[in-house]
């Protein structure tokens, strides 16, 4: 008995164990941790969507849904604005928004908010202002503000 041997596992079963426990423990960390901290680097871009649902507010007449519900934009940058302003600003001109809504918002410069930075009424004109976003506000007067960067 004594050069008898068992049957010992193939090296495609060991191979194959081993990706399962990888696989297991990456699943594991990722609900337990939120998959936001495992991969940071993975961004994915919902530009579309949004632009979508700020096109359907505007031709249902939503008001809260154009004026004031808070978007968030995920592309390059990270914007948490709303839908009249990503169609207002020229910075945001590249997300393609870029048609007049019919909805008067009527909204002052202290109700207008980019990235929780709420809007002020410049004391210097917005364009010399560093940093900011030139808002004009379609009011009767026209006026501007700016919301820093």
């Amino acid at each position: 008995m004594e050069n008898k041997r068992g049957q010992g596992l193939s090296t495609n079963a060991i191979i194959l164990i081993i990706l399962g426990v990888v696989v297991l423990v990456i699943l594991i960390l990722g609900f337990t941790l939120g998959w936001k901290t495992l991969v940071p680097f993975i961004k994915q871009d919902n530009v579309a969507t949004v632009i979508k649902s700020c096109e359907t507010a505007c031709s249902t007449q939503s008001t809260f849904d154009y004026c004031s519900k808070i978007v968030e934009l995920k592309s390059d940058e990270d914007i948490q604005t709303s839908c009249y302003l990503l169609e207002r600003v020229d910075n945001f001109s590249k997300y393609g928004l870029n048609q007049p809504c019919s909805i008067n918002c009527d909204l002052a410069c202290v109700d207008l908010s980019i990235n929780g930075k709420a809007g002020t009424a410049p004391v210097l004109p917005a364009t010399t202002i560093p940093n900011s976003y030139n808002v004009t506000l379609f009011t009767n007067d026209k006026k501007s503000c700016y919301i820093a960067a």
